[in-house]
């Protein structure tokens, strides 16, 4: 209940794809840029100005750097996919196109944000002038060991009004969405209200005050919440993992003990793939588990030596964490999807470009993540497999020639 709750709530304050892509349009146009409509939703962008990637050179906000061109953008997501179609990327306020953007222009109308506006509400029938101000507060994490930069977890605008009594009241979630611009004619009659001593006072201190009294305290417990039952689902899910980890183990430990106690010739391997002509067999065990079976594994090798192949054993703990995650993600699409494994590859093969970003090389093929596996595990494509997550699809490519990424961390004959 409480989490649907939640739900709800977030889906009211989110900013709603119209209002996202009336402003992109409009700061994209202004900086110099053109996007011109395609499919139903859909739009294509050919060139984008320098100035948005140099600015998003500087900012560095995400990793992922903003194009020179898009083939498709849209701003929901049921437009992201067409059939027959390019894969578009999703406008949202943290693409890095968007940010960009947005840095741009809060960068040259900085000044007229502070200046502030004369607006009028047209639903409501007081003559009680009114000093609304917008505030933006985030919640950032501690400092990470080796970083310079506290991740912000949660961020939000919100508003505060003001009277002529200096009476301050939460105003909402986005009350400048109801104003509108005052005209000319009742400029004139508000002319005494603008120059009232009370709104040239310190009025930006009192909305502070009352944001930190009561909005940034409420706005921090929330997500405090939040994060901690995030944290607790995660822990569940690790501890769930772990167990099935340990009794996986326990199960490979006693049947290799009873092959080697019957002297049994036969021997299941973890990985297997074959370069040229060559095939490789891998195991990826924990360290104690190799010592423990080493008299093994030197019969497994020889056995490969003497049939042409290369036999592999990496220990858990030499690795990091991100290796060792990708190579399990590896081992499972092997042997869930071996039999077409090489025709995925042959058609990653069979592009024209093997080099950038992994979407811009693999845009062309679909599901993206299965071509991009078994070009992997082929030797058609590789990546620094120990710093970048596969599953993540934000990385660059470049071509194998053959040899096979996973191993290049490995020294073998």
């Amino acid at each position: 209940m409480v989490d649907k709750e939640e739900m709800e709530k977030a889906e009211a304050r989110k900013l709603q794809p119209y209002f996202i892509r009336a402003f992109f349009t409009e700061a994209f146009n202004t900086l110099g840029g053109e996007m011109r409509a395609r499919e139903a939703g859909r739009y294509e962008i050919r060139h984008v100005p320098a100035a948005l990637r140099e600015r998003d050179r500087v900012i560095g906000e995400t990793r992922t750097p903003v194009l020179k061109q898009y083939e498709r953008i849209c701003f929901e997501k049921q437009h992201v996919r067409l059939h027959g179609k390019p894969m578009a990327d999703l406008i949202h306020p943290g693409h890095p196109l968007m940010l960009a953007i947005t840095d741009l222009i809060l960068s040259a109308h900085r000044s007229k944000l502070k200046q502030g506006s004369i607006l009028v509400d047209p639903n409501d029938d007081s003559t009680s002038p009114k000093v609304l101000f917008m505030i933006d507060h985030s919640v950032r994490e501690n400092l990470v060991q080796g970083s310079t930069l506290a991740k912000v977890v949660s961020r939000r605008l919100q508003f505060v009004e003001i009277d002529q009594f200096g009476n301050t009241i939460n105003a909402g979630w986005a009350p400048h969405l109801d104003l509108q611009p005052i005209n000319n004619d009742d400029l004139k009659l508000v002319s005494d209200v603008l120059a009232a001593p009370w709104i040239s006072q310190n009025l930006e201190a009192l909305a502070l005050h009352h944001a930190s009294e009561h909005l940034v305290p409420d706005h921090y417990q929330e997500v405090k919440v939040r994060l901690e039952r995030q944290a607790d689902k995660i822990l569940s899910a690790v501890n769930e993992r772990l167990v099935k980890e340990i009794n996986y183990w326990s199960d490979r430990f006693i049947k290799l003990s009873d092959d080697v106690s019957t002297g049994s010739r036969y021997y299941t391997y973890d990985l297997s793939n074959r370069v040229g002509e060559i095939r490789y067999i891998y195991e990826v065990k924990p360290q104690r588990f190799c010592q423990r079976h080493e008299a093994l594994f030197n019969k497994v090798e020889a056995f490969c030596r003497a049939k042409g192949m290369r036999f592999v054993v990496l220990s858990r703990e030499e690795f990091g964490d991100q290796l060792l995650k990708n190579i399990e993600v590896l081992h499972q699409f092997h042997r869930q999807a071996s039999s077409y494994l090489a025709n995925l590859a042959e058609a990653v093969d069979g592009l024209s470009t093997k080099q950038g970003h992994v979407r811009q090389v693999l845009k062309s093929l679909e599901p993206m993540n299965h071509y991009l596996i078994a070009a992997l595990l082929y030797g058609v494509l590789k990546v620094d497999l120990s710093s970048s997550s596969i599953l993540s699809m934000d990385f660059h490519v470049v071509p194998a020639h053959g040899e096979l990424s996973m191993l290049q961390v490995v020294s073998y004959a």
